[in-house]
């Protein structure tokens, strides 16, 4: 069973990554930012790798929603609370 495999990423799509980031930041939590280009690392030439913006609209569109939630092996259950509770607390105050 893999029931005890921890998460190296959870990934969660949300209309306002940057913004949600910036209250858990403000809260305590750092939010991951994995995911969030379309081509990694951050930064890189896409010109250089033959991309072209507009290439993959889909990606793009999910690059910029993405956040990834902190996960470790030893995350307690409330520790888990706290990450919902922070992530419910920013989509009541931002509807």
């Amino acid at each position: 069973s893999n029931d005890n495999l921890p998460y190296l990423r959870y990934p969660i799509l949300t209309g306002k990554a940057e913004k949600l980031r910036r209250f858990a930041k403000k809260k305590g939590m750092i939010l991951g930012d994995w995911y969030s280009h379309v081509i990694d690392p951050k930064g890189v030439d896409l010109t250089k790798v033959g991309y072209q913006r507009g290439g993959c609209p889909v990606a793009e569109k999910i690059a910029k929603e993405v956040v990834n939630l902190p996960t470790y092996p030893r995350m307690s259950e409330n520790d888990a609370e706290k990450v919902v509770k922070i992530i419910y607390d920013f989509h009541q105050r931002n509807k």
